[in-house]
């Protein structure tokens, strides 16, 4: 294989992401216009579509890119053995915030997810990246899971793994929190 072929096949492929990248933005704007044209309550609900990745350059890139289903057999057969090894890695809320001298609120564009080879090399991230983790895991265990950001009572950021599970009695929704492990069952209409 000559240079020239290795210098093509690369651009080919940086070509083909920006366009996939470039495809994807077309499809998140459209998808946020139609989101606000249902209900203008949408346009008062801080909704995040794209972060930072933590790399060097501080991509950005959509919040799904960061989850995808894992699996681990041998090592964790249940989503409550999933959920268990994640609360043991250790929070470190400032650590990528710290290495990369931005902030941590989510409404500033500084914001930075590391990825999931990364939280789990380093043993410890902050909440998006447990509840990433865990997420990919309960994915990979065949459950029907969401990583959900949210504000909490006392107006702080909150990260929890909502799971639904839908039968002919309905949907009930359990929400895990990605720090303890506990589970928080709320039936659905």
């Amino acid at each position: 294989v000559g240079e020239d072929d290795v210098v093509n096949q690369v651009n080919s492929e940086k070509n083909h992401s920006t366009a996939s990248e470039r495809e994807f933005l077309v499809y998140a704007r459209r998808w946020w216009d139609e989101l606000h044209s249902i209900s203008d309550i949408f346009s008062t609900r801080n909704i995040k579509v794209f972060t930072n990745y933590a790399s060097h350059s501080l991509k950005t890139s959509p919040l799904t890119s960061f989850v995808t289903p894992l699996t681990a057999p041998r090592a964790l057969d249940s989503p409550l053995q999933s959920s268990r090894f994640v609360s043991l890695l250790t929070y470190d809320k400032d650590d990528t915030q710290q290495q990369h001298h931005i902030t941590t609120n989510t409404t500033s564009q500084g914001e930075a997810w590391t990825s999931l080879l990364t939280f789990l090399c380093k043993g410890k991230g902050d909440y998006p990246e447990h509840a990433n983790l865990l997420c990919s895991l309960l994915l990979g265990h065949g459950l029907d899971a969401y990583v959900a950001l949210g504000v909490n009572e006392a107006g702080h950021r909150s990260t929890c793994v909502l799971t639904r599970i839908t039968s002919d009695r309905g949907c009930s929704v359990i929400l895990w929190d990605v720090l303890t492990g506990v589970r928080y069952h709320e039936a659905g209409p």
